[in-house]
This record gives C-alpha cells, sequence and structure tokens, in this order.
C-alpha cells in the first residue's frame, strides 16, 4: 500500500513540475492582410516569428506572454504589416482590438 501511495505522490510532483514550464511557452499567430514579402524568420521581444504566405506563427520556449496582446500585436504590425486577426495564447483580439492594433 505505501508503494502505491509513493508512487501516487511522485506523479503528482512530477506533474506540478512540468506545469509551469509548460505555461510558459509562448506561441501566437497573426493572420497578416497581404502576404509577407519574404519568407523567413524575425525576432520580436525574443520570440521568433515565421511565416507563410499570410499566416505568420511566433514561438519561444520558456517566455510568457507579459504584455497586452495589441501591444504584443502592434509590434507584429510594426514589422510585418497590417494583419486580420492576432492570437497570443487563449487571447484573440476582437474588431475593435484589431482596429487598435493596426491602428498607426
Amino acid at each position: 500500500m505505501k508503494s502505491h501511495a509513493f508512487a501516487a505522490l511522485a506523479a503528482l510532483a512530477l506533474l506540478a513540475a512540468a506545469a509551469p514550464a509548460a505555461a510558459k511557452d509562448y506561441s501566437a499567430e497573426a493572420v497578416l492582410q497581404t502576404a509577407a514579402a519574404a519568407p523567413g524568420e524575425v525576432v520580436l521581444d525574443g520570440r521568433f516569428w515565421r511565416c507563410d504566405g499570410e499566416t505568420c506563427r511566433g514561438t519561444a520556449s520558456g517566455v510568457p506572454a507579459s504584455q497586452p496582446a495589441v501591444a504584443e500585436c502592434r509590434r507584429v504590425v510594426k514589422k510585418l504589416g497590417p494583419v486580420s486577426s492576432y492570437r497570443s495564447g487563449a487571447r484573440t483580439l476582437d474588431a475593435a482590438a484589431l482596429a487598435a492594433c493596426n491602428a498607426p
């Protein structure tokens, strides 16, 4: 019985240790209004963005989303061009936020 309890506690400890690491990974997606001029990788705020046509994806390991989604989006727009949609983690910009993001 003790070995089952120990195994359960060990499994919980491993899950608890892994959860914060997964939560710190950054991922975002921007759909540009027009295709990126040149495919390739762009670094914005320590995050790597790679575009394929109109779709650009940003990733980083161990880097949490540390700013409001509209601020992130504005940095992407400044470097890659206006967007028709933007998602950062679980945060998706609505029409009003997209307008603010694309504003000069």
